[in-house]
């Protein structure tokens, strides 16, 4: 799926600003803070994710480390974060 496809599928939704007499700089100031708002909020979520998983774990007892499922999606949430910030800064 191409980044255009992608980007319309996750951001249609958003309400569209009125780019007639804003400087392209302007515009893109504004795409990249809604950006860098949608990967906060991501966090967030991770983040309580990470808090319920191992209040799970440890209320119910389960016989596993509540690592093995926050270290991979806190891996591959920073793996992507890192992505983007690189690409971003090309």
């Amino acid at each position: 799926m191409s980044a255009i496809k992608l980007h319309d599928r996750f951001f249609h939704r958003l309400p569209k600003q009125e780019n007639q007499g804003i400087a392209d700089d302007e515009i893109l100031q504004r795409r990249q803070r809604r950006v860098r708002n949608v990967i906060l909020i991501c966090w967030a979520v991770i983040l309580v994710k990470s808090v319920a998983v191992v209040w799970a774990v440890g209320h119910y007892k389960l016989p596993f480390n509540p690592l093995w499922v926050i270290g991979p999606t806190f891996t591959f949430a920073a793996l992507a974060t890192i992505v983007f910030v690189a690409w971003k800064d090309e």
